[in-house]
């Protein structure tokens, strides 16, 4: 499970919040990435990873690297297909450097630095002795020489391919700084970067180093590189770049980026790209003079660029995003599979077929359990927060402006239904292949009788917003919402108020096991509970320890009287969590499985398989059941 200072401190709080924003040190993993100790639970999506991935090496278009939180992962064949290398939870890698096919290092978190003279086959873990807590940056020479950077005036330098390190004092040993980056330009001539404003070199091969330029006020220096003894770039996490034509004694601000930056690459000294949150990518073809924007994509903060020539490029970010290019950045494909958008609902009609959507119309299926899921064709651009299929062919999807699509063939096709509204639909369930509901905001309850081909509205008498419905036969059914949960016995002919709550974030799920017995969840980590139809329901909090107090239950579900489980989501979504019981719910266990993605629907067909689907295109699976000690 996740376990919930002197001016320095102060910085170094501002420089983990602000510029490393990815790799958090409350946890083991970043926000956007999950663990499982124990194999209990399975990432299906994304592929390759769901981690922050923060440095990119590329050798030559085929053969390349990416660093990231606790992962090392190897292409062959320019990014198409990725293998890991390291999967190592206690480490996370900043920066990746090569200097051949076969000799390179990775340095990160907790002073780890890793060297492979294999290609990445094998990553030896060299000591350093240092204690920097986090190394920022590797300049690689040659494949016995290199110079790591890092927290701490931390700079160390290897001549005989990291045998040995030698720790060498600089100007900034008179004060505190964080080292951001470092780049050599041959042998001898070498700068760093601090986040003090500091800009130092050497001409001795890192032996020794003076100020080059002084201190910049307010700059948090992360990146350096340059292409001769004169001209050279710098990037500042906070959105500057500047640039120097003097060794870098005098530097000129070319560049205020919109949002923070947190990568750059430049293949020489008129044509480069940075990157940063929100999915920033910006190019110049000038020497920084003027940037245009490029479209990316992808929301998720991007931390690393790499570009080979002018044409081929990587990018890469949280949530185990992974980009390329072919033509400068004119055009970005996602290599990140299925999906990075944040998935809302999933339905399993067996073991093998089914199906997932979510964000800007994701629609995404399989056939195989889950080992391999596919990106169906757009059918809209609205959200589609819910899916249900009453058999392998005929299922629904319903989402936000009114949308409910349908299939009859397995969703090999899609058709709109009319649904006569412009409501958000939350939640759609059938009964069989002619009866169903959808519900959303408004108090809004559709039904059909015929398949969807007519949807007729029923009276909630309810203006606020309507999240689940569940229904046990045709008659019986339930509709949560915020503050309420209504109640029918005649298929919604009529809806009368069961229960009303004065929570603030609204009764999220419910699920009825039969007539008599069922749960419904909410926030902050709220269970409701009735074994009488709902005639009367009573409500306990779960403690989820070393989690926010602020929990929101999303989604509950019971495959029988003794096996249920629960996934929500921390209030800024970036927290994921997963209880289960074995007692019919009278008592909870939080799982440790870690993530930093919010869970949104879990579904189990067994005790034993299970799919949670939530944020950034997560896809988790289990087939034990997910319990500790199994």
């Amino acid at each position: 499970m996740l376990s919930s200072k002197s001016p320095f401190i102060v910085i170094l709080l501002m420089f983990v919040i602000q510029s490393l924003a990815g790799c958090s040190d409350d946890g083991p993993l970043s926000p956007g990435s999950t663990s499982s100790t124990n194999g209990r639970w399975i990432l299906q999506s994304p592929q390759p990873t769901d981690r922050a991935l923060f440095s990119i090496h590329f050798e030559d278009e085929n053969t390349g690297w990416i660093a990231g939180s606790g992962i090392i992962l190897h292409t062959a064949d320019g990014g198409l297909n990725w293998t890991t290398q390291i999967k190592n939870d206690d480490e996370s890698y900043r920066d990746i450097s090569f200097s051949d096919k076969n000799n390179g290092w990775a340095v990160g978190k907790w002073n780890v630095v890793r060297h492979t003279s294999d290609g990445g086959k094998t990553w030896e873990k060299q000591e350093t002795k240092t204690d920097a807590g986090l190394l920022t940056s590797i300049a690689v020479q040659d494949n016995l020489n290199a110079t790591v950077v890092g927290w701490n005036n931390i700079v160390v330098q290897t001549s005989d391919g990291g045998k040995t390190w030698v720790q060498r004092s600089t100007p900034a040993d008179s004060y505190h700084d964080i080292f951001g980056g470092v780049h050599f330009l041959n042998k001898s001539q070498g700068w760093i970067v601090g986040f003090n404003g500091t800009v130092m070199c050497t001409f001795d091969s890192g032996s020794s180093w003076s100020m080059c330029g002084g201190l910049r006020s307010g700059g948090s220096f992360a990146e350096v590189i340059f292409f001769d003894s004169l001209k050279g770039f710098i990037r500042s996490n906070t959105g500057y770049i500047l640039a120097t034509t003097n060794g870098g004694y005098l530097w000129n601000t070319l560049h205020k980026a919109p949002r923070w930056l947190q990568g750059m690459s430049f293949i020489d000294s008129l044509s480069g790209w940075i990157v940063g949150n929100d999915g920033l990518i910006q190019h110049t073809v000038d020497g920084g003079k003027n940037w245009t924007t490029q479209h990316s994509l992808v929301k998720n903060d991007l931390y690393g660029i790499f570009f080979l020539n002018s044409k081929l490029g990587w990018a890469s970010g949280v949530g185990g995003v992974i980009l390329k290019t072919t033509d400068g950045g004119l055009n970005w494909e996602l290599l990140t599979k299925p999906t990075i958008l944040n998935l809302y609902a999933t339905d399993f009609v067996n073991e093998w077929r089914g199906w997932a959507v979510g964000e800007r119309g994701t629609l995404i299926s399989t056939i195989n359990g889950g080992k391999t899921w596919q990106t169906r064709k757009k059918v809209t651009d609205q959200q589609l927060n819910s899916v249900d299929f009453v058999d392998a062919q005929y299922g629904w999807a319903v989402g936000n402006s009114g949308v409910i699509i349908h299939t009859s063939d397995g969703g090999m096709s899609w058709q709109f239904q009319q649904s006569g509204t412009n409501s958000r639909f939350n939640r759609v369930q059938f009964v069989d292949r002619q009866v169903g509901w959808a519900v959303g905001s408004g108090g809004t309850i559709l039904k059909t009788i015929d398949g969807g081909m007519n949807w007729n509205v029923q009276e909630s008498n309810e203006n606020n917003w309507l999240y689940s419905v569940y229904f046990i036969d045709e008659n019986n059914g339930w509709a949560c919402g915020f503050q309420i949960i209504l109640y029918t016995k005649d298929g919604g002919d009529t809806w009368q108020t069961q229960f009303e709550w004065n929570g603030l974030t609204g009764i999220r799920d419910i699920f009825f096991l039969d007539d008599e017995t069922g749960w419904a969840v909410s926030g902050p980590n709220i269970l409701f509970s009735t074994t009488n139809g709902g005639e009367s329901w009573g409500y306990k909090y779960l403690e989820v320890e070393g989690f926010p107090s602020f929990l929101i239950f999303t989604s509950i579900q019971f495959i029988d009287d003794k096996y249920g489980w629960i996934v929500g989501d921390e209030k800024l979504g970036r927290v994921g969590v997963i209880l289960y019981t074995r007692d019919g719910g009278l008592t909870w266990t939080p799982d440790d499985f870690i993530t930093g993605n919010g869970m949104y629907s879990v579904e189990f067909l067994t005790r034993n398989k299970g799919w949670i689907v939530g944020a950034n295109g997560m896809i988790l699976h289990t087939t034990r059941g997910g319990y500790s000690g199994q």
